[in-house]
């Protein structure tokens, strides 16, 4: 991550933390860990940084896809910070030629 300019490393590390304590918060809301009364509703927040890829997941039939659904939409934001990291890679390549 040295190539990557300052702004870019701090975006790409706060999405990074947000999305650590969105996942985290999902486990717990959704399984009821720790006291915590169960809620479907705990994983909005990893819908929400997920989004342009968790709107396909709407386009899909809704039956036999529970399992995938749930994975997909846990490993969504992963995708997005992969391609945050290109895209900075991308433009600090571009100012050095």
């Amino acid at each position: 991550m040295a190539r990557y300019g300052k702004l870019c490393i701090a975006g790409f590390v706060a999405f990074m933390l947000v999305y650590l304590a969105a996942f985290a918060f999902a486990v717990i809301g959704t399984r009821g860990l720790f006291g915590v009364e169960p809620n479907n509703m705990a994983a909005i927040w990893l819908i929400l940084l997920g989004m342009p890829w968790t709107l396909l997941l709407a386009a899909l039939p809704g039956e036999g896809l529970e399992l995938f659904g749930r994975l997909f939409i846990a490993l969504a934001p992963v995708f997005n910070l992969w391609l945050a990291a290109r895209t900075c890679r991308r433009r600090r390549r571009r100012r050095r030629h």
